[in-house]
C-alpha cells in the first residue's frame, strides 16, 4: 500500500473551525491507515489578525482530538522565500511589483498564448477527469503575491507551498468537492509557472 502524506492548514485567526477539525481527520486517518505522514500546517501570514493565543488553540484541539501530526511548519518562517519565488514570476514577466512593494500576478498573462500552455485538465481520485475553463484561469490576474508590508497573501499560499511539499512528498490532500475549480486552476498555475510538479492530487467527498 501507498504511504501517504497529508497535511491540514489551519489559521489561528480564530478558534479552530469544526469543519477543520473534520477536514483534519480525513487527512490524519489516510496518512496513518496507509502508515504515512501527517502535517499541521499553520497558515499565520496575516499579521494583523494571527495571534499566537489562536496557534495554542489549535495544538490544543488536535492533541484533543486525538490528531497526532509528524511535523509543524509556520508560514511565517517562509516569507523570505515566498518573496524569492513571487519575484521569480516577475522576472518571467509573469507577475509585477506595484508601489508600495507589493507582487501581483500581472494582467498581461491574459494576453498572448501564456494561459494557453497552462494545462486545461487534471486527474481527481474520486472526480476523475477535471477540466479548467479559460474563466477560471483569468481568475488569476491581477490576484496578490505578496503584500507591501512583505507577508503572503493566503491566496497563493497553496502554490508557493508546492515546493515544500516537493521537499516533504505530500502526496495527498483531502479536501471537499466544492473546492475542485480552486484547486484545478492553482494546479495549473503552479505547474505553468514555476515548474514544479504536480504531485498533489485532490480528493473529494460529499
Amino acid at each position: 500500500m501507498t504511504a501517504y502524506t497529508t497535511r491540514i492548514a489551519p489559521s489561528p485567526t480564530g478558534d479552530l473551525h469544526i469543519g477543520t477539525g473534520r477536514t483534519a481527520y480525513f487527512n490524519w486517518l489516510a496518512a496513518r491507515a496507509s502508515g504515512g505522514k501527517f502535517i499541521l500546517r499553520i497558515d499565520d501570514t496575516d499579521k494583523s489578525r494571527s495571534d499566537p493565543t489562536f496557534t495554542q488553540v489549535i495544538l490544543e484541539c488536535m492533541d484533543w482530538l486525538g490528531l497526532n501530526y509528524d511535523e509543524v511548519v509556520y508560514q511565517s518562517s517562509r516569507f523570505e522565500r515566498h518573496r524569492e519565488l513571487a519575484m521569480g514570476l516577475v522576472n518571467k514577466g509573469i507577475a509585477e511589483v506595484r508601489d508600495g512593494g507589493a507582487i501581483l500576478i500581472s494582467a498581461s498573462i491574459l494576453e498572448g498564448d501564456w494561459m494557453d500552455r497552462c494545462r486545461s485538465t487534471w486527474v481527481d481520485w474520486l472526480g476523475g477527469e477535471m477540466k479548467i475553463s479559460k474563466e477560471d484561469k483569468h481568475g488569476l490576474a491581477c490576484m496578490v503575491l505578496m503584500k507591501g508590508d512583505g507577508t503572503s497573501s493566503y491566496v497563493v499560499i497553496r502554490g508557493m507551498c508546492q515546493e515544500y511539499y516537493s521537499r516533504v512528498e505530500l502526496t495527498r490532500m483531502v479536501r471537499a468537492l466544492s473546492c475542485r475549480v480552486d484547486m484545478s486552476e492553482w494546479q495549473a498555475f503552479i505547474e505553468a509557472g514555476w515548474g514544479f510538479e504536480l504531485i498533489v492530487i485532490a480528493w473529494g467527498w460529499l
